[in-house]
């Protein structure tokens, strides 16, 4: 399987998978997981949306001020940067514990104003010997 052979590439015993249905902007702000990698497919709905290291400003990354857009802005000061992927295609994503410093900058697409949904699968694979923590900068309600 496409889990089982990520797992084995990043030399993860542990993989965590979800089935979801996402209805609301729960992680609007771009940020980086601290997990391992993550592997995503969208089937239904926008996808993730990330942007290429070149175009972060990872100085703002932490920085959580009232206006998420203005947070956004920061982050990315090129909105023309961001990248977006499209039902069916698989996003694996580099989380700070596999690239200390370089995880991928993403965020969930904003979906609320337009009233859609997005169907989505996910799939975590932690490297051995760690605290299996996830946080994101201005990210708390997201699983």
């Amino acid at each position: 399987s496409c889990a089982r052979s990520r797992s084995s590439a990043s030399r993860s015993p542990r993989v965590r998978a979800s089935l979801r249905t996402v209805v609301s902007d729960g992680c609007r702000k771009f940020h980086v997981d601290y997990k391992g990698l993550r592997l995503l497919c969208t089937y239904a709905g926008p996808g993730t949306e990330w942007v290429p290291d070149a175009d972060v400003d990872r100085a703002a990354l932490g920085v959580c001020e009232g206006d998420m857009e203005l947070a956004n802005a920061r982050v990315i000061p090129r909105p023309e940067a961001v990248r977006r992927a499209r039902p069916g295609d698989v996003v694996v994503l580099k989380g700070e514990e596999l690239a200390p410093g370089r995880g991928a900058v993403h965020r969930s697409p904003p979906i609320e104003r337009a009233s859609r949904a997005s169907i989505g699968s996910v799939k975590t694979m932690t490297p051995p010997g760690s605290a299996n923590a996830f946080a994101s900068a201005c990210c708390l309600n997201s699983n």
